[in-house]
């Protein structure tokens, strides 16, 4: 968003936004955490407290304080490129958080050069294909192309490996 003073329309379009992106966070947060509660931790009470405080936030219409919580909610899911999240957020919410685009421009680049060229290129596109959603986002060409590339570079790696 840019510094520019929103309208009121804007602001209030804004702050449902931001609501519905951090309560669809702290329930899929919920959901990876469910299994791990414990005497110190209880995800349920956590993603529940989450929730109200937003919800309270977006009454007093707290648009900077919702904009941190924003990004602190997705800021890991960002980090691990992850594309189920952004996905399930997508439909749910309509934000896109534009790790699909990251990842085509990546892929895009390795097509074009006919081969991967690092162990990131690599290991980017083992965590692509690990994702359940991944098939919805490359075409089957690219898709195929994007496997074979790497099952190249996974041979060149065992080579190498062997031969120290």
């Amino acid at each position: 968003m840019s510094k520019l003073k929103l309208t009121t329309e804007e602001k209030a379009i804004e702050l449902k936004r931001l609501r519905d992106v951090i309560i669809f966070s702290a329930d899929y947060f919920f959901k990876l955490m469910s299994g791990l509660s414990n005497n110190q931790f209880d995800p349920k009470a956590y993603c529940q407290s989450i929730k109200t405080e937003t919800e309270k936030l977006y009454e007093e219409k707290k648009l900077t304080m919702l904009r941190r919580w924003h990004a602190n909610m997705i800021e890991p899911f960002r980090v691990e490129k992850n594309l189920d999240f952004e996905f399930a957020m997508k439909k749910k919410t309509g934000f896109d958080m534009g790790i699909a685009e990251w990842y085509q421009r990546k892929f895009d680049r390795i097509i074009e050069n006919k081969k991967m060229k690092s162990i990131e290129d690599y290991g980017w596109s083992k965590t692509f294909l690990r994702f359940e959603n991944h098939h919805l986002y490359l075409n089957k060409k690219k898709l195929s192309l994007l496997k074979a590339f790497a099952e190249e570079y996974e041979a060149k790696l065992r080579k190498r490996n062997l031969q120290k």
